[in-house]
């Protein structure tokens, strides 16, 4: 019977005739194949379940990634935010507000963003991916919850960002500090991939604060950024995923 259930069959369906169990089959359909009640197969399944968690508990387990990054926790609250207006779930912006103030009060301290927490601050500061995407995220808290300090935090974000990163010559933002001494080559946060790139995100998160303070500087950067970009974004759009879809929209949206 958990041979059935769970898929295993001759030659398996894995490299060397092994076999990556799965619910193939559930008891409804083995009550129909062999003749025998549903409750009782689903008691069955049930202990073939537990047989194979007392095996696996007898195995080393592997390591947990338990660190805390503030650009992925930035994404976190914009996704959060952004659910919690379109679906009505006022809870779900709460759990975004506990978020963010464990990540405001543990790695920024009004001057410097630690890019990570694990059992503590971690030494490194964080690059333009955690400033652009926690300060886009603080903005979209404050669109959902309205409370005045993720928003003067989005603003304080950016701000540093622009000191840190920003290159007015080439019109764009640095991947890492400026004042970096042990890089062997400056790079530029362009590029969008499975997360998006720090030049995006600053964008993003200086088209929103222009929306939501009326500060024209915002606007006149992110502007800059998106015209600076316009020719890289034609050419291989598919590198520019988030650049896309956000800030342009948005940019746009505000020209118009």
């Amino acid at each position: 019977m958990a041979k059935l259930h769970f898929g295993v069959e001759p030659g398996g369906n894995f490299e060397g005739g092994a076999s990556v169990l799965w619910a193939r089959r559930d008891a409804a359909e083995l009550s129909a194949q062999l003749g025998r009640g549903e409750a009782e197969l689903e008691q069955m399944i049930a202990s073939a379940k537990a047989a194979l968690w007392r095996e696996r508990e007898k195995r080393p387990r592997p390591g947990r990634d338990e660190k805390i990054l503030a650009g992925w926790n930035g994404l976190m609250l914009r996704g959060l935010s952004l659910a919690s207006r379109a679906f009505g779930e006022p809870e779900w912006a709460a759990l975004a507000e506990r978020a963010a103030d464990f990540i405001t009060r543990a790695l920024w301290d009004g001057r410097t963003l630690r890019r990570l927490w694990q059992g503590g601050p971690g030494e490194g500061e964080g690059v333009a991916e955690d400033y652009g995407a926690l300060a886009a995220g603080l903005a979209a808290l404050f669109q959902a919850t309205f409370e005045p300090r993720w928003l003067e935090l989005a603003k304080a974000l950016v701000r540093r960002a622009g000191e840190l990163f920003w290159d007015e010559d080439e019109g764009a933002y640095l991947s890492a500090p400026r004042d970096r001494q042990d890089l062997v080559a400056r790079q530029y946060a362009l590029q969008d991939g499975a997360v998006p790139a720090g030049g995006s995100s600053l964008a993003e998160a200086q088209l929103l604060l222009a929306a939501l303070t009326g500060d024209p500087e915002h606007l006149e950067r992110a502007g800059r950024y998106l015209e600076r970009m316009a020719d890289p974004m034609a050419a291989s759009p598919f590198s520019f995923g988030h650049l896309w879809l956000r800030p342009t929209r948005t940019w746009t949206a505000r020209r118009s």
